[in-house]
């Protein structure tokens, strides 16, 4: 073992080189993080503007162009009637054309015997004879009466139309809140980095 003798002494400035004289370098060093963002709505852009798109024109054909295509007879004379004759004959473009022949009393209390073509045939297969029906005609035209679903009151393509328009309208609802729902893209962003030097 040897001797504490032979050790060299370390001198008193040596050993406290390190906490007197030494420069302090305090470095920190680490990329700045951000919080996290919420995920931001509205990701499927085109499903989302295409979805709004097929909304608002189904509003428009159910709402503006198939009533567009009804008269003005709505806004005259309401009575009730009666069903004499529901019939249906081949039409000239090969399909049935259907129509009724219904009774009713006008506001002066005449009595009238209307026969109209019927275009929606969902109606016409109610329109029994014998049944009580909703009658309107133009005051002081008792000849221009009509009935739901029958000429004046309906559109020629209104079932059709109102079909597609309403099917319209529910997928372009599902397919903007699908697109509404899908989140967006996060941008990306480069980390910065931040170094510190504090020297005394």
């Amino acid at each position: 073992m040897a001797d504490e003798r032979d050790l060299p002494e370390l001198d008193t400035d040596d050993r406290n080189f390190s906490a007197e004289t030494a420069p302090a370098t305090t470095p920190s060093a680490g990329a700045v993080e951000s919080k996290p963002e919420k995920p931001r709505r509205g990701g499927g852009g085109p499903r989302l503007w295409g979805g709004i798109l097929l909304v608002v024109v189904s509003l428009w054909l159910l709402y503006v162009y198939i009533p567009g295509g009804v008269s003005d007879v709505k806004r005259g004379v309401k009575v009730s009637g009666q069903v004499q004759l529901a019939d249906s004959r081949p039409g000239a473009n090969g399909q049935s054309e259907m129509t009724v022949t219904f009774v009713f009393q006008d506001s002066m209390r005449r009595n009238h015997r209307v026969t109209k073509r019927v275009l929606d045939a969902g109606k016409w297969s109610n329109m029994k004879p014998g049944k009580d029906i909703e009658v309107w005609y133009k005051l002081g035209n008792p000849e221009s009466a009509t009935v739901p679903g029958g000429e004046g009151m309906a559109s020629p393509h209104g079932p059709a139309l109102s079909m597609i328009g309403w099917t319209a309208l529910v997928a372009g609802i599902i397919l903007a809140s699908y697109g509404y729902l899908v989140p967006k893209a996060p941008k990306k962003k480069t980390p910065q980095m931040k170094v510190t030097m504090t020297r005394r």
